[in-house]
């Protein structure tokens, strides 16, 4: 499988973030882990999510703790 290893991503004028148009998927135990602001829009389909500070327009979940 293809990788790539690096240490930051931007996206091609280096002025912000990269948009991920097809989506992202992280494989199962993997870790996403971001500093600074993390927007989603559509649906996010979420093993387990810790935050320090979270601000949700809508949220559902099987369960929570």
């Amino acid at each position: 499988m293809p990788r790539i290893r690096v240490n930051s991503i931007v996206n091609r004028e280096e002025t912000g973030a990269p948009t991920f148009t097809k989506g992202m998927t992280i494989p199962d135990g993997g870790l996403f882990e971001f500093q600074g602001d993390l927007n989603i829009t559509g649906i996010a389909t979420v093993g387990l999510l810790t935050s320090t500070n979270m601000t949700v327009g809508v949220l559902t979940a099987t369960s929570f703790v």
